[in-house]
């Protein structure tokens, strides 16, 4: 059974009449009788992008949001407002109170703007920690274990409660995997609990023993280019066949990935649709 993947938000525009680019993430997917929102970016801009590549919301769809950033996640309102969905899908910290925390800069707000509450009157939610089945060969990975020791914590993210700080340690952030004729196909949110971390969490759940496909944010913009060189290097390791980078990736990672892979390399930007 065929994976759809068509790019709603992203980064970078450079096709199609019409369509905006932002800071922030939306896919949309279908497989079989399966229609998903991977992500719904920074605004209600993927809802106009939507309409002019022909994405149809009006019939029975869910969303899974990859993580509580507001990047993901606060195209959220309008969405409800516009086409509610069936299922409002992710991790239970996903609404907790997120900031960015920089050396010489106030604490900035990163989370969502939007209650559970409030979301609950238009969807139904199902928040859940493990994986959760999707339908059709999707699935969420849930939690993914932090063992590689170049993809390091996020020291910059924090967490408020009742007025105290915590470092957050954005268990929320998942990935999204789906069976394909191809092979398992790995997609992306923002790889904040790094990408070798969530391939290596994908295989040990799947039981799969290859990946043919990576797709999405793979958060190294600003890396260090030895970490890029080494999340490189386990990418070949691994024998991934495409390879399809976007939003968070960084300009250098991109160019380290296009070197590597070459042909296998796709630069992602709004309005691209990929079949696996």
């Amino acid at each position: 059974m065929e994976l759809n993947l068509t790019f709603l938000t992203d980064n970078l525009v450079d096709r199609g009449a019409g369509l905006k680019g932002e800071h922030g993430l939306s896919l949309w997917l279908q497989k079989g009788a399966t229609r998903l929102l991977f992500d719904v970016g920074q605004t209600g801009l993927f809802l106009d992008n939507a309409r002019l590549l022909k994405v149809d919301l009006s019939a029975p769809y869910d969303v899974v949001l990859s993580h509580g950033h507001y990047d993901h996640g606060g195209g959220l309102a309008p969405l409800l407002k516009a086409s509610p969905p069936r299922k409002f899908i992710a991790h239970p910290d996903v609404f907790t109170s997120k900031y960015a925390r920089r050396a010489g800069a106030a604490p900035r707000f990163i989370g969502l703007d939007i209650k559970p509450e409030v979301v609950s009157n238009y969807t139904e939610l199902q928040l859940a920690s493990q994986s959760v089945d999707l339908g059709d060969g999707l699935m969420t990975t849930g939690v993914i274990p932090r063992e590689v020791d170049f993809e390091p914590a996020n020291p910059e993210f924090w967490t408020k409660q009742e007025g105290d700080w915590f470092p957050d340690n954005l268990y929320d952030d998942q990935a999204l995997l789906a069976y394909t004729p191809k092979g398992l196909v790995v997609i992306l949110g923002c790889a904040h609990s790094g990408v070798v971390n969530t391939l290596q969490h994908a295989l040990r759940i799947t039981g799969e023993k290859k990946i043919y496909a990576l797709v999405g944010g793979f958060h190294l913009g600003g890396a260090s280019g030895a970490r890029i060189g080494q999340t490189v290097d386990a990418l070949r390791a691994l024998d991934i066949q495409s390879i399809a980078a976007c939003h968070c990736t960084g300009f250098q990672a991109k160019a380290a990935l296009y070197s590597a892979f070459g042909p296998r390399f796709v630069n992602v930007s709004v309005g691209l649709s990929l079949t696996f």
